[in-house]
């Protein structure tokens, strides 16, 4: 009679929790994700930050009251702390692409990495709300986050292991993570230019879109296992086409040494030199630690 008790209480407080509502945000693309396994399974997650980047289907660009074209439209990117819907063109070239290690405490063990992705021509931002906002920005920046459960913990080394974190393939505009970075947090990124020809950050790109489209977060990030790094070095993997063996794998999960996994597959470009991000961050990208004026939306 107990074991039944007990499996009954068990099935019911797990029905429950999948039958709890998730927040209702103010932008129509914000998924009702939850924490699909784990000791928060159910639970939603919080998206008022941190949000996988979804690809807009014709009727959805509609719901957003701009015109079906042969372009992509990727909804939650994040840009000025709001979500935004960013219009680029299918035959996209991108310019440079930046892998990024933003340092952080414990500084001698934590690390994060992200790709920088300049683009040939800038990208038109949309508000993702009602107040037909536009902007634009050359650059994104594709980034693989924990996203805790709502009422959850939050970050650590440690719990990341315990699968207690959603995972968000995450895109922002360079000013979002410059203001971030380099404006709040300060914290010591290093930056190293890809050495890739043109084809090849075309494809790493078209992988991201194509092989990462995750808008339900159907993911758990663990810090070894599925982590900021290792998934980005699997996506140059596809498009550069080398493998890892176990070894090589593990050390793809260290984001503190991925210089030096860099430098073993000749990846670095060192005719280019760039500055730490957070000092390029103050002083070129954001020096006034504001934004370029926004505007009204035009007819496309």
């Amino acid at each position: 009679m107990k074991t039944f008790t007990f499996i009954f209480v068990l099935t019911l407080s797990f029905t429950l929790c999948f039958a709890q509502d998730c927040p209702k945000y103010s932008d129509p693309f914000a998924p009702e994700a939850r924490m699909p396994f784990g000791p928060y399974q159910g639970t939603c997650l919080d998206l008022s930050v941190r949000r996988s980047f979804k690809i807009l289907t014709n009727k959805e660009v509609k719901i957003a009251g701009l015109f079906p074209q042969d372009v992509f439209y990727i909804a939650n990117v994040s840009h000025n702390q709001k979500f935004w819907i960013a219009k680029i063109d299918k035959n996209f070239k991108v310019r440079r692409i930046v892998f990024q290690m933003e340092k952080f405490p414990p500084e001698w063990v934590a690390a994060h990495t992200q790709l920088r992705i300049q683009f040939t021509s800038p990208i038109q931002l949309y508000r993702q709300d009602d107040t037909r906002i536009t902007n634009t920005t050359n650059e994104l920046i594709f980034s693989v986050e924990a996203v805790s459960p709502i009422n959850g913990p939050r970050y650590g080394l440690f719990k990341g292991t315990q699968d207690k974190f959603g995972l968000a393939y995450r895109m922002t505009s360079i000013e979002e993570k410059a203001r971030h970075i380099g404006i709040e947090q300060d914290h010591t990124t290093y930056q190293w230019v890809l050495a890739l020809e043109e084809y090849q950050r075309d494809s790493i790109f078209n992988i991201i879109l194509n092989e990462y489209h995750d808008p339900e977060m159907s993911f758990v990030y663990h810090t070894l296992k599925k982590n900021c790094t290792n998934e980005l070095f699997d996506i140059m993997g596809l498009g550069l086409g080398f493998n890892f063996n176990r070894f090589e794998r593990f050390q793809t999960s260290l984001p503190i040494i991925s210089a030096k996994i860099l430098r073993k597959l000749n990846l670095i470009d060192h005719s280019v030199k760039l500055p730490l991000f957070n000092v390029e961050a103050r002083e070129v990208i954001l020096p006034e630690a504001s934004y370029a004026p926004q505007l009204t939306l035009q007819p496309q």
